[in-house]
């Protein structure tokens, strides 16, 4: 998942504010002092971070107040994207028919690499049953006719309008919805401009596509929604939405040069105080009236300026209307930044779109079929500078209505990504990283931990087993709980890899671990007795720039064992790299095959060589990896970039007589189709699409071009 992604823009006296309130609120929340008294003193308890409905919309104004204030007094002050003022806290299954089924449909088709069982992820790819594969280039759909392969042609290219993220394909293959994030400019430019703030803000887009008639796609409608998508998840044909929401900042605050000049004498009279004994009562009065225009700023305002919005454009037909109530937003007792998570589910059509939202900044989503799991670490909440590494998961049921606020829990430490959390047989399971910097030795010093919560029914997501201090001095790399088991990669100078007994909830237990050079980024079940990884080999004095996969025998969670490893050939050993190596969406392994695609970038010590494409592999158990070939996509992005033009005359001797355009053939997913026993392979980069067979894969059978820039 992608975390959102801000910009400075120092306001007068801005640059001042972060180098005097340094010593007031820390640096680095996720650093503490290693004092064992200390440490148990500064968390937060889960009472104060439990959530609970607004009653109306002064509470919500009351909740902007209070979190304007903090942001102008006690924290960093950065503008937000959309001109709101913040604190920085620093499965792969056969589909298709059988042996009755025409030639013209494939057996078996490779689907996203997903979590959980029934619950899609939004992919720059889907493919159909029938073999038609969805493209997302840029601002362009695609449309290929991917089956057979020598047939493969482009059945349509739709454009859109507006750079694209992901997209979803509904089971019976008619509907598509599409998703991107854009930046929209600001009316208030002067205003925004005389404090320094951006002249633009943050919306994403919801694209719902017909494709029934893949030669004809046709755009039914658009959804503009105010704020940042986060990420998202599909079951059935309902879509959950995360999307984070900045408060704009109210106009009068914009236009009052009064309270500029307050906010500017309160940051010289908390630098007197804190440094030279300066008068607090003037801070306190300074604090009271910073307060006050604040309170008459949200007052003057209509609410609705405050709240999301959300614009439907169905055909032409514009209508707006608000993306939430005042009653529909809950908050925990605590206060954190100005802004909003919103939940938006809405049908793959685009009916029935209800929302709700929570206080705060979760960046991490994970998904079951029935629920959605938000979570937040502490560097992203106020309530202490020195405040110890702490994550809260807030619980959602998602079905056919309205999301609905369950349960919170939290954690010592921080999740890594996603597949940090899991839930089975009604626990959810996290692994988390502490770390703390110890000031007598001046070092960071970290520990990991494994949680087992329990959803109590009255609100809680209730601790009732751990494991913790494995793994010292190191830092979790990956994660996977498979069912009864989990698996934990660490890494600081060697790779261990740990392996936990769930089988008794209440009482988890670390069973065994193995210790390698390197580090697993990535762990996926290779069957129910091994894990298959991918990597970096060695350490940063050895082959650390060398993607590495292994295979895991977990058989014996008291004993595993690294079985197999491998380290894809590439000139003279240079520079290797896969998106599949951060990126569980661009990993395929098709286990009916025991084939394995990955995305490979790679370039030789002398810079002489270079391939950007996709490496191919046979992954067995038993036997291990065995090189099936390449499929280089250089080709494409020549055609695309040179022999079609799309390059300016002035960068054309950069890309094309110095081989530039090698550097935009990223290699991006690939689908992997079956007819009896023939195995055909789809890889698609950013300059096109190729069709290959399994026995000879660099000689394309068919392919198709897309445009880069």
């Amino acid at each position: 998942m992608q975390m959102e992604s801000k910009t400075w823009y120092p306001a007068r006296g801005i640059i001042l504010v972060t180098l005097m309130l340094a010593p007031l609120t820390g640096c680095y929340f996720w650093e503490s002092d290693s004092s064992a008294a200390a440490e148990h003193s500064r968390g937060t308890p889960v009472s104060a971070l439990r959530l609970y409905n607004l009653k109306n919309c002064d509470d919500y104004r009351a909740h902007l107040s209070e979190s304007l204030f903090r942001s102008w007094t006690q924290g960093y002050l950065i503008a937000a994207d959309d001109g709101g003022v913040v604190a920085d806290s620093r499965a792969d299954a056969p589909a298709g028919g059988g042996a009755e089924q025409s030639k013209s449909v494939p057996d078996g088709v490779s689907q996203t690499n997903v979590q959980e069982f029934g619950v899609d992820e939004a992919d720059l790819v889907k493919t159909a049953a029938d073999g038609t594969l969805y493209i997302l280039q840029g601002e362009a759909l695609y449309i290929e006719k991917g089956f057979p392969p020598e047939n493969l042609t482009r059945r349509s290219r739709l454009d859109l309008g507006v750079a694209t993220s992901s997209l979803y394909l509904d089971e019976a293959g008619h509907r598509l919805v599409v998703f991107a994030n854009y930046s929209e400019m600001l009316m208030e430019m002067k205003a925004i401009a005389s404090v320094g703030f951006p002249s633009y803000k943050n919306r994403s887009q919801v694209i719902f596509i017909d494709v029934q008639n893949p030669d004809a796609p046709v755009i039914t409608a658009r959804l503009h929604l105010d704020g940042y998508q986060l990420d998202s998840r599909r079951v059935g044909e309902r879509i959950h939405l995360v999307s984070r929401f900045e408060n704009p900042v109210p106009a009068p605050l914009l236009e009052d040069k009064e309270f500029e000049r307050l906010v500017q004498r309160y940051i010289e009279a908390q630098w007197q105080a804190n440094d030279k004994g300066g008068n607090n009562q003037n801070l306190a009065e300074l604090e009271q009236q910073i307060q006050t225009r604040i309170d008459q700023a949200l007052q003057a305002v209509d609410v609705q300026q405050l709240l999301p919005m959300g614009t439907w454009d169905r055909q032409g037909e514009i209508v707006s209307m608000p993306l939430l109530t005042c009653e529909a937003i809950s908050r925990p007792q605590v206060e954190g930044r100005a802004g909003l998570q919103v939940v938006s589910s809405f049908d793959m059509s685009g009916d029935r779109l209800l929302s709700s939202a929570i206080t705060g900044d979760a960046w991490e989503i994970y998904g079951r079929p029935d629920a959605l799991y938000l979570a937040q670490t502490s560097g992203n909440w106020w309530w202490s500078s020195t405040t110890k590494a702490q994550t809260v998961i807030h619980k959602f049921a998602v079905s056919e209505g309205s999301p609905e606020y369950l349960a919170t829990g939290a954690v010592d430490g921080w999740i890594k990504d996603q597949f940090s959390l899991s839930e089975y047989d009604g626990y959810l399971r996290l692994a988390t990283t502490t770390t703390e910097f110890d000031a007598a030795a001046q070092s960071r010093n970290s520990s990991n931990a494994l949680f087992v919560l329990q959803d109590t029914g009255a609100g809680d997501l209730a601790p009732v087993g751990e494991v913790r201090d494995y793994g010292l001095g190191e830092t979790i790399f990956s994660v996977r709980f498979l069912e009864t088991r989990a698996f934990v990669v660490t890494f600081r100078r060697i790779d261990p890899l740990f392996s936990f007994d769930l089988s008794d909830p209440q009482h988890p237990r670390l069973a065994g671990e193995v210790e390698i050079p390197g580090f697993s980024t990535y762990m996926h079940p290779l069957d129910d007795q091994h894990l298959l990884t991918i990597g970096v080999a060695g350490d940063a004095g050895g082959a650390g720039n060398q993607l590495q996969l292994q295979v895991f025998d977990v058989s014996d969670l008291s004993d595993p064992k690294r079985v197999f490893s491998h380290i894809p050939q590439n000139g003279d050993q240079g520079y290797s790299w896969s998106e599949a190596m951060y990126n569980h969406l661009a990993f395929n392994y098709y286990a009916p095959r025991k084939l394995l695609v990955l995305p490979l970038t790679s370039y030789d010590r002398g810079w002489n060589g270079s391939f950007s494409g996709f490496a191919l592999f046979h992954v067995d158990a038993g036997q291990g990896f065995s090189d099936l070939g390449r499929i280089d996509h250089k080709d494409l992005a020549y055609q695309s970039i040179c022999e079609q033009g799309n390059v300016s005359p002035d960068m054309y001797p950069y890309y094309c007589n110095q081989e530039g355009y090698v550097y935009q053939a990223a290699p991006r997913r690939s689908v992997v189709m079956t007819a009896a026993d023939e195995t055909y392979l789809y890889t698609i980069s950013n300059a096109g699409l190729k069709a290959s067979d399994l026995v000879m894969p660099n000689t394309a059978l068919g392919s198709d071009t897309f445009t880069i820039f």
